[in-house]
């Protein structure tokens, strides 16, 4: 019997440069209200440092691929079909999620083949 968490997947993406958005990330992770995932790190010439690896609070793979951004996301769908991913969940890197993003996207792609969700941005006009 396979365990719900081993067909939700959540894939981002770490690249130089994104450190500056990872603790957020990590917190909107934590903060799910649905927690019956793994994560996915792709990790594109990126080390994810242990201080960080140790504030997660689900269960969370590795894999580091390089290439173009094209080519990095087609050797992500490679592994997710590898590992017999049954629904996935792509969130970027500099996404903070509701607390309620992977339960809705789960809950949904029960019944649903493929599920778009609408994303808030709020951003900060700062005046010079």
């Amino acid at each position: 019997m396979t365990r719900e968490i081993d067909n939700n997947y959540l894939v981002t993406w770490c690249y130089p440069g994104c450190e500056k958005f990872l603790r957020n990330f990590i917190n909107s992770i934590n903060l799910q209200v649905f927690k019956k995932f793994k994560i996915i790190f792709i990790c594109d010439k990126f080390i994810i440092q242990k201080k960080n690896l140790d504030k997660i609070k689900v269960v969370y793979d590795i894999f580091n691929l390089t290439g173009s951004i094209v080519n990095i996301r087609y050797k992500t769908l490679k592994k997710l079909i590898n590992i017999k991913a049954k629904k996935i969940c792509f969130a970027d890197i500099d996404d903070e999620m509701d607390k309620n993003r992977t339960k809705y996207i789960f809950k949904n792609l029960e019944k649903n083949k493929i599920v778009f969700s609408d994303l808030n941005l709020n951003y900060v006009n700062k005046k010079k």
